[in-house]
């Protein structure tokens, strides 16, 4: 078969089956995806957990708050650590001790802690709808 030339018609079937498997196996991956999601009421996924890692980095929540394996939450000068640890917050029944932890009262929480818990130390964290999905869905993988 070496040196033999394809025809102009087996050519196209070629090329539109090499496209189609591309195509198929494109979506096969960006359904399963590799990161972890979370999902919302129902088992609707809301976010991607990976970003929601990097997120909680780059929005500063691992100076207060301590993920094992995610930083170093600054100590006060007592040695006591200034927020909740978080390692396991996905076990916890309640979110700031007063809601039930499920992903709306999560962003509730996330949205403006000062109306959920007036006199709270959390700050409220200027953030896109996405960057809160994804901490959200990072914050569930917490076990």
């Amino acid at each position: 078969m070496i040196g033999t030339t394809i025809s102009s018609g087996n050519r196209f079937r070629l090329v539109a089956g090499v496209v189609l498997t591309l195509l198929l196996l494109s979506v096969v991956v960006t359904a399963c995806g590799s990161s972890g999601s979370g999902t919302g009421e129902g088992g609707t996924p809301v976010g991607d957990s990976d970003r929601g890692r990097a997120a909680f980095i780059s929005k500063a929540c691992s100076m207060c708050h301590r993920v094992e394996g995610v930083g170093q939450a600054v100590q006060d000068v007592s040695g006591a650590e200034k927020a909740p640890d978080l390692t396991h917050i996905a076990s916890v029944p309640l979110i700031a001790g007063t809601l039930e932890r499920t992903d709306e009262n999560m962003r509730a929480w996330l949205s403006d802690p000062q109306a959920v818990k007036p006199g709270t130390l959390m700050p409220k964290v200027s953030m896109t709808e996405d960057m809160m999905n994804n901490i959200i869905a990072f914050l569930s993988t917490l076990k």
